[in-house]
């Protein structure tokens, strides 16, 4: 546990000292608030944009504040998802070529323990970035919107951090196995668009592609308004346990790479 706790401050010590703890949760902020802000002004932006003829009526419909919401929080599965890859796909790859990797391991700490210490690093700062850009898309629909509880929110929040935690472990194993950051993160990405694909086309809502969707349909829920929702507790939960099971056995052939590949 204590080789763990070493690791993991030292990743952690990495993050800050090149500023992914700042700029990674500012991203999020940014694409959480574009939603309600540009929503809220959209009238406006149309009305600036030009081209249009005298006269000309812009009557939108407000939307509710769940929708709006869920909509913020569904970019995480494109830009998020994207700068997150792009902020890990050299967690492992980029220590082995530069000969970081053999100062660490020639010291008493475990091939367990290295890549743990990795992935809960990774995971502090998913979920940081991840709840900082919910809480901040929450904050401004609620002052421009309307009304939501927070309490939904806070629930898609884990519910959509696990999805990017998925993504994560994906792009740490792949840096086990690959040298090429490049390859990493087309692969990654690739993958998470496979999946959400064939969640999306096939219907499978217990697949770990359906967890956004879940996400967003546990906040929308709770609106009258979006009308027929497919939120189902139970695929929620399959989907879930599917997910989990599948971050467990990544971690796993990860560590199991590790020590193949390490000093090979």
């Amino acid at each position: 546990m204590s080789q763990l706790a070493i690791v993991w401050r030292k990743e952690m010590y990495e993050a800050w000292k090149n500023r992914r703890y700042i700029w990674l949760p500012l991203v999020f902020i940014l694409i959480g608030v574009m939603e309600p802000v540009s929503t809220h002004f959209m009238p406006q932006i149309l009305k600036m944009s030009g081209g249009l003829p005298p006269g000309t009526m812009i009557q939108i419909p407000t939307p509710s504040a769940a929708s709006v919401f869920a909509k913020a929080e569904a970019q995480y599965s494109t830009l998020g998802l994207l700068v997150l890859v792009l902020a890990f796909m050299g967690s492992v790859s980029n220590e082995r070529q530069h000969g970081v990797l053999e100062l660490v391991m020639v010291k008493p700490v475990s091939y367990t323990a290295y890549v743990m210490a990795k992935w809960l690093a990774a995971g502090t700062l998913t979920f940081t970035a991840l709840l900082l850009g919910d809480i901040a898309s929450w904050y401004y629909t609620v002052q421009l919107i309307g009304r939501l509880a927070l309490g939904p929110v806070l629930v898609s929040a884990v519910v959509y951090g696990l999805w990017l935690m998925l993504i994560v472990t994906l792009s740490m194993f792949f840096s086990i196995v690959f040298n090429s950051t490049s390859a990493n993160a087309f692969i990654s990405l690739v993958v998470a668009v496979i999946l959400s694909v064939v969640a999306g086309v096939l219907k499978w809502q217990w697949s770990p592609g359906a967890l956004p969707t879940h996400a967003t349909d546990l906040v929308l829920q709770v609106d009258a308004k979006a009308g027929a929702n497919t939120f189902s507790p139970s695929d929620m939960t399959f989907s879930i346990a599917v997910t989990a099971i599948i971050i467990v056995l990544l971690i796993v052939s990860s560590i199991g790479w590790f020590k193949r590949r390490t000093f090979a």
